[in-house]
């Protein structure tokens, strides 16, 4: 009994020791909210990660990531619009300063970092028309 006891223990000691603060207080992704003209799609390099809704307001959960990362606003019409996503450090991850596993684990996970900013306003502009155009002169 003592035996079984003492492996349950050691199991969860090793399965505490993979978590990490930012890990267990924080999510992997972060909600990010645009707003702008109603019907744009937004994307994440080629995927399409959500689209503005009729009161041109979008919640969007964006994956955390070491890097900043470059969203694109697309709507037919319009010059798409990109839009910087910095990151700035995730302070929960200073609890890890006495356990070094547990900064690897959020750097590993990408968790070390946040997006700095979760609330952007993006301006639309049409796409003038880039056909020729021609007078006709008749004489």
């Amino acid at each position: 009994m003592k035996q079984k006891l003492f492996s349950y223990s050691l199991i969860l000691a090793f399965t505490l020791s993979l978590s990490s603060c930012a890990t267990i207080f924080t999510s992997s992704k972060q909600e990010i909210t645009i707003s702008g003209e109603s019907g744009t799609s937004i994307y994440d390099g080629y995927k399409k990660i959500g689209h503005l809704d009729k009161d041109g307001i979008g919640i969007i959960k964006v994956k955390k990531s070491l890097s900043s990362k470059k969203l694109t606003a697309k709507k037919e019409g319009y010059e798409k619009k990109i839009i910087s996503v910095n990151t700035t450090i995730n302070w929960v991850t200073l609890f890890n300063f006495f356990f070094t596993p547990g900064f690897l684990v959020d750097l590993a996970t990408g968790q070390l970092c946040k997006y700095d900013d979760d609330y952007f306003e993006i301006e639309m502009e049409k796409t003038e028309d880039k056909q020729p155009k021609f007078r006709s002169t008749l004489v």
